[in-house]
């Protein structure tokens, strides 16, 4: 995940069935893989693990990983979305001079640059801010625009009233739908009771387009944006530790 990995570290995944643990196969795929990282000599191991498994937890953290981060795997089924009660703030919005417009009307190379500079702006206000490689253009272009699941044209743009870009939503097709990476409001335009209708505009759009659900990570410490998600309808589906090792070589 070279996009939410930061350069100069690798995520790493040692997955063993449960009927075959406790008999040593996850230490030696571990040890399988120890000279593919003196290779690569990475300053921080990655890892993702199942808040609902300790001993998954407990087994990375006897291998020098520590606990960095809680977040919440989350999941809106567009079939059962009900934007009645939500369809106001939209047009509240829209009465104000807001458009919700999807990147593909507005697509160029001078706006593909823009929304780069957006969205890593934006990305600085994310509790796990550190956890993500904020690239340069040409390799965030090349994920954005040209790897799997690349779905701009699923992304929705706020535009303010004076023509400048008030936030966006972005998302990647999956095999279950689409996955949200953010949504995010530009300060200027923060405290407009804008995320709402964002994210309303944006699962609409979505379902338009024949995608059956969303899914979604938030930090659990972002306590607003989680309220909001559960709002919405969105269940969350697993809580995920984010397990870092700091590594040192010789």
């Amino acid at each position: 995940m070279p996009e939410h990995t930061p350069t100069d570290d690798l995520r790493c995944l040692v997955l063993v069935d449960p009927s075959e643990r406790g008999q040593g196969v996850g230490a030696a795929l571990w040890d399988a893989m120890q000279p593919i990282f003196q290779a690569k000599r990475p300053n921080h191991l990655r890892a993702n693990g199942n808040g609902t498994d300790p001993d998954s937890i407990a087994w990375a953290e006897r291998r020098g990983f520590v606990r960095a981060h809680h977040l919440l795997s989350q999941q809106l089924d567009l079939a059962d979305f009900e934007p009645a009660s939500w369809l106001g703030g939209i047009r509240k919005a829209e009465s104000q001079g807001f458009r919700f417009v999807p990147f593909c009307g507005l697509r160029s190379p001078e706006t593909e640059r823009e929304l780069h500079a957006l969205y890593h702006a934006l990305l600085a206000d994310t509790p796990d801010f550190t956890e993500g490689d904020y690239k340069a253009f040409e390799p965030w272009r090349a994920w954005a625009f040209e790897s799997d699941g690349a779905w701009p044209d699923g992304w929705i743009m706020l535009v303010a009233p004076t023509g400048e870009w008030a936030g966006f939503t972005l998302m990647q097709r999956t095999p279950a739908g689409a996955h949200i990476f953010m949504t995010g409001v530009a300060p200027a335009h923060r405290g407009k009771g804008l995320a709402i209708p964002l994210k309303v505009a944006a699962a609409l759009h979505a379902r338009e387009n024949g995608v059956a659900a969303l899914t979604t990570l938030n930090h659990a410490a972002n306590e607003r944006i989680v309220a909001v998600n559960r709002t919405l309808g969105y269940r969350v589906t697993e809580d995920v530790i984010r397990l870092v090792k700091r590594c040192a070589w010789e």
